[in-house]
């Protein structure tokens, strides 16, 4: 656990079978870069990295985990060229009564290694009753295979917070040029009622299944998809 770290760089580092979270890191301008991590695909709670705090690269890792493959609680994060083995994928939140803003994903490949399981892909999870945001997120040239839940966001993760309703917000969301190969499902966009989510852009999102997306309370616009996109069009 690195707490308060102000520009780090961890370069170059192989982690093997953590017993918990790998890295956990609260700060600012911290880069991880051509590191490898790895834990047996049925360890609990074994997040490659878990971000909290602003300005963070992560780029050319290898990531083979039992959770998270990368946990976002952080403004301001590059994700780039990262390989995935097993896990639950990038995953911002679980996230009640606070905000991430301004994520950037691309060039990420997620294909599980040997007879391991990628459950998640590209994760959003909120809770339900509670305040805050999730807005401007792009998620650019990511290949899934055999993925359980490439695409998805649930705002009903966990046990409901103590407010009377949600005013979590999500919008901004841009999935462009993403992939699956095998997959068990192309993606769920599961929004609450009292807060739609919206501005969700799918562009060149080809899933190859023959299952279609779900959507509920899910506004957005949709060029090349498949299978079709079932955001409602326009906004709230």
């Amino acid at each position: 656990k690195v707490h308060g770290a102000r520009r780090l760089l961890i370069n170059g580092v192989k982690f093997l079978n953590a017993p918990n979270h790998f890295l956990r890191i609260t700060g600012f301008k911290v880069e991880v870069a051509n590191s490898f991590f790895f834990a047996p695909y049925d360890s609990p709670n074994t997040d490659g990295m878990s971000l909290e705090g602003r300005d963070f690269y992560i780029h050319d890792n290898n990531i083979t985990v039992g959770d998270d493959n990368v946990a976002v609680r952080a403004n301001n994060t590059f994700i780039e060229k990262c390989f995935f083995g097993s896990g639950n994928g990038i995953s911002i939140g679980s996230l009640g009564n606070a905000r991430v803003s301004n994520l950037t994903v691309r060039d990420i490949v997620i294909r599980p290694v040997k007879k391991y399981i990628q459950r998640n892909g590209l994760r959003i999870k909120t809770i339900e009753k509670t305040w805050g945001s999730v807005v401007n997120v792009s998620y650019e040239n990511v290949y899934m295979e055999k993925v359980f839940n490439p695409i998805l966001i649930d705002m009903f993760y966990g046990s409901p917070g103590a407010g009377e309703k949600t005013t979590m917000s999500v919008h901004g969301i841009t999935y462009r040029n993403i992939t699956g190969i095998d997959c068990s499902t192309a993606g769920s966009f599961s929004c609450d009622i009292d807060s739609p989510c919206f501005d969700i852009t799918l562009d060149q999102v080809n899933m190859g299944v023959s299952n279609t997306f779900q959507c509920q309370n899910a506004y957005g616009t949709s060029t090349g998809v498949s299978p079709p996109s079932c955001l409602i069009p326009g906004s709230v």
